[in-house]
């Protein structure tokens, strides 16, 4: 089996989605793309794994986080100490603006630019097509089975996590929040 770092290379090559292995303190071991690691503030990584852990989810159960302003922030689990954060992605492109906006809590403010081409760079993904790009990921680093089912998917702004059947209200949530120019449907 390929060894962690050849798989995510491998990952981040085809599909330009940011992806950090970090501890379970949220400090940074390795990041694809190189510079991600010195761009995220760790207290926002620990935060993202802190989440992770009071969701009850486990390796067998990776987390899809939907953040507030439209992007999904995904947590596998490697071992009791290595995470895979998995992220920024969004279902519909951004404007500057916005991005700036969002950096705020979670991007050291003189890396701005390398985020904003990051999240930039990164394709517009739904949620079951980022399911989809976990399950696959995941079962390449830990060799389980995981389907998108086993997924669970958190809306952030409620602080309540959800299945795959239970997104209904999330996403009514999402479309009665939306801006005019953001996707109604980040499940399709």
């Amino acid at each position: 089996m390929e060894d962690l770092t050849s798989v995510c290379e491998r990952f981040f090559t085809m599909t330009p989605i940011p992806i950090g292995l970090v501890q379970t303190s949220g400090e940074y071991i390795q990041s694809w793309p190189a510079a991600l690691s010195g761009v995220v503030l760790p207290e926002f990584s620990s935060y993202v794994l802190n989440d992770f852990k009071q969701k009850k989810c486990d390796a067998l159960h990776p987390l899809i986080n939907y953040l507030a302003d439209g992007y999904f922030v995904g947590v596998i689990q490697i071992d009791r100490e290595r995470f895979l954060i998995i992220g920024f992605v969004s279902f519909f492109r951004h404007t500057q603006k916005e991005l700036v906006s969002f950096a705020g809590p979670a991007i050291l403010p003189n890396q701005l630019q390398n985020f904003i081409s990051m999240v930039s760079a990164a394709p517009i993904m739904n949620l079951n097509q980022l399911k989809s790009y976990m399950s696959l990921l995941a079962q390449a680093v830990t060799s389980r089975t995981i389907v998108n089912d086993d997924i669970i998917f958190s809306d952030d702004n409620s602080g309540t996590p959800y299945m795959s059947e239970n997104l209904s209200g999330a996403l009514f949530r999402q479309r009665e929040a939306a801006d005019l120019h953001a996707a109604t449907n980040y499940e399709s």
